[in-house]
């Protein structure tokens, strides 16, 4: 089918921002772009090799009973992950009367990743540290999880040690439910040095609490099969001054944003 108008504009591949590149045959990435309305919009693409590998993968954790099933909020397959093909498929979709409500995801810059800055890894290397790193602020959005860095953290390159500056680091959580997607644990010291008193707080509340000017100091973290799982701090002005703070997040990937390097 040819296409003769393109009614898309403003295209963002989330695919681009990947440092170290990808293949192809084998991925899933969020395509975004926008409307002649002025809408803008989500779409999820996965290539039919992804969703085997997806498979493979979960067989062996166990997750969606084995790999027995795959679910995924309003998924497009396609052969390979090229912007030729990606946007003929979007085109085609749309041109054969496809409501976008039905097939996309409503989105807005601060959901999906188009945010502003000029690096973005996804940390495949290990050269990229939380490590007595302060998050500021936590921002919950469509299957996205940020923390807000104002001052940044720490990047290894070329064998030196450096600090970004004001930074993200952003989540694409497994579930919709952020409730789901995210367990956050507080713990109260007692009279017994062995003993401790644990407080289960909703995700939501713990944002607020980050917005009310604590902040998340990340000490240590644990990577699983799409799960990440941080020891941390929680600093406050007020006695206590800091509680011990775990935080739970099930993902299937994990993006860290940034500016500029400084030499640390």
């Amino acid at each position: 089918m040819e296409h003769s108008q393109n009614p898309l504009s403003d295209i963002w591949y989330e695919f681009d921002q990947w440092q170290d590149g990808f293949d192809p045959d084998d991925a899933n990435a969020d395509v975004c772009f926008s409307l002649p309305d002025g809408t803008r919009w989500c779409a999820a693409f996965y290539t039919y090799q992804n969703l085997l590998h997806l498979a493979r993968k979960n067989n062996k954790t166990g997750e969606l009973l084995g790999g027995q099933y795959f679910c995924a909020d309003k998924p497009i397959f396609i052969a390979k992950m090229e912007k030729s093909l990606i946007l003929a498929v979007l085109q085609d979709l749309l041109q054969a009367g496809g409501d976008p409500e039905q097939l996309f995801t409503r989105a807005e810059p601060e959901t999906t990743g188009e945010t502003g800055y000029l690096y973005a890894d996804r940390n495949e290397n290990g050269n990229i540290s939380l490590h007595d790193c302060r998050a500021e602020a936590m921002h919950i959005g469509d299957r996205t999880l940020t923390f807000c860095f104002k001052e940044g953290f720490s990047v290894t390159a070329d064998g030196n040690l450096y600090q970004t500056g004001e930074a993200e680091v952003r989540f694409h959580t497994l579930y919709r439910d952020i409730n789901a997607a995210m367990t956050v644990s507080l713990f109260t010291e007692t009279e017994d040095p062995d003993k401790s008193i644990r407080e289960s707080v909703s995700p939501a509340a713990f944002a607020d609490m980050l917005s009310g000017g604590m902040k998340l100091e990340f000490l240590y973290a644990y990577q699983g099969e799409q799960a990440w799982l941080f020891h941390c701090w929680l600093w406050s002005h007020e006695e206590p001054h800091h509680r011990e703070c775990e935080l739970l997040i099930a993902a299937d990937s994990v993006t860290y944003y940034w500016n500029t390097l400084y030499p640390d």
